[in-house]
């Protein structure tokens, strides 16, 4: 039986949009209005999901906002798959912090890190209009030139979380696939490489002996014909 395969989720974001709350109501479908701040890194494991026929062991980590935890939220970054940026709804601000965390994980994450835009407590007064994010969507495709899918959710009533997790790990596996068969061709490449370096050495070495070989010939020739010209010489002025 095939072993389940590993799948490693970052949730980012500033301090306070309810990372935390987003996770544990994804996981326990449970909602608390008191959640204490995550200091650096939580990590936790979410068995047997299925995704695209394949069983994964999906982690996801849930990150500190603090300035003070970047260097932290730096290492989480590495080998993960897919990530998910949160902003809070009803902060009037809160949207202008995700162009910084798209930076940063564009230079900080792997190449092929995939990035989910997330606005949450969509249960509060909005602060922002389907034309306001569509028309930040255009400046962040056009920043960064890729495409983030957003996806608005409530904690509170569970909308939209599990689509924002759900395309989380199908993107996540996606990238993690790519990455093995690019890893898989480019070990091929080398291989051929080695081989046909290994053949021409060997093709060459014929040649180089028989090279030598017409050589070695030459030379023995002109060592007779100049032997003959001495006899000839000595005969000649023998008589």
């Amino acid at each position: 039986m095939e072993e389940n395969r590993d799948l490693k989720i970052l949730v980012v974001g500033n301090s306070s949009v309810g990372k935390t709350s987003l996770i544990v109501k994804y996981k326990t479908n449970q909602f608390s209005p008191q959640t204490s701040g995550t200091m650096g890194v939580d990590m936790s494991i979410d068995k047997n999901v299925k995704i695209n026929n394949n069983l994964y062991d999906v982690a996801i980590w849930d990150t500190a906002g603090q300035e003070r935890f970047q260097s932290i939220v730096k290492i989480s970054s590495q080998n993960a798959h897919a990530s998910l940026i949160c902003f809070d709804l009803s902060d009037p601000l809160s949207l202008d912090s995700v162009a910084s965390w798209i930076q940063f994980l564009k230079s900080e994450g792997p190449q092929n890190l995939q990035i989910i835009i997330v606005g949450t407590k969509k249960d509060l007064q909005g602060q922002y209009t389907q034309d306001q994010l569509k028309s930040i969507s255009t400046a962040w495709k056009a920043n960064f030139q890729d495409e983030f899918p957003i996806h608005l959710t409530s904690s509170k009533t569970g909308e939209g979380i599990q689509d924002a997790f759900r395309q989380a790990f199908e993107l996540g596996a996606k990238a993690k696939y790519d990455l093995n068969a690019q890893q898989q061709q480019q070990q091929s490449n080398n291989k051929s490489f080695k081989i046909s370096t290994s053949q021409l050495v060997r093709s060459q070495q014929p040649s180089n002996q028989k090279t030598e070989a017409i050589i070695s010939n030459t030379t023995t020739l002109r060592e007779s014909q100049m032997n003959f010209n001495d006899n000839k010489t000595t005969q000649q002025g023998c008589c």
